[in-house]
């Protein structure tokens, strides 16, 4: 008997020892062993956002324009937050408002709020145009969403720049 499993030859070659389980190609060591898997920390990724926003609105009419969103954060179908707001100033020049994901909203927030703190500290007198926020935001939203990690979220952004509107 030990000659003919020592030999591993036939139907048993390259697959498991007695008494062992055979191990899938393309799956982790740790998923017949939970024991010795390793912790890999939080997943950060999300296929279905929390808290969402509905619709924004932006129009622009001979006399400037307007941005307008309602203030309801909904968790799944409840409505359950009625005072958030999805409209923001990015700067003197610029509004930006967002619906979907509410939490991908305030990372943006954060992240623009500091380009413009960073821009501001430079003191040459320049800042983002709402132009420059756009493209901006339309190769961070490629970006993660390329990365298989999209913010949830579309945007309408408006404001002035060298007299001209933009929306």
């Amino acid at each position: 008997m030990e000659a003919f499993l020592g030999s591993r030859s036939g139907l048993w070659a390259g697959g498991p020892a007695p008494g062992q389980f055979y191990r899938i190609p393309s799956t982790p060591d740790s998923f017949m062993d939970p024991a010795s898997a390793l912790y890999r920390g939080p997943i950060t990724r999300t296929q279905n956002p929390m808290v969402t926003g509905t619709s924004v609105l932006g129009v622009k009419f001979e006399g400037g324009m307007v941005i307008a969103a309602d203030m309801l954060g909904s968790y799944g179908s409840l409505a359950r937050f009625r005072n958030i707001s999805r409209i923001m100033r990015v700067n003197n020049s610029t509004m930006l408002g967002a619906s979907g994901d509410y939490a991908d909203f305030q990372y943006l927030k954060q992240v623009l709020g500091q380009m413009v703190i960073d821009e501001e500290l430079l003191g040459d007198g320049h800042s983002y145009s709402p132009r420059a926020i756009h493209s901006w935001l339309t190769r961070a939203m490629y970006s993660r969403r390329s990365k298989m990690n999209p913010l949830w979220n579309t945007m309408v952004i408006g404001g002035y720049a060298d007299g001209e509107r933009f929306i």
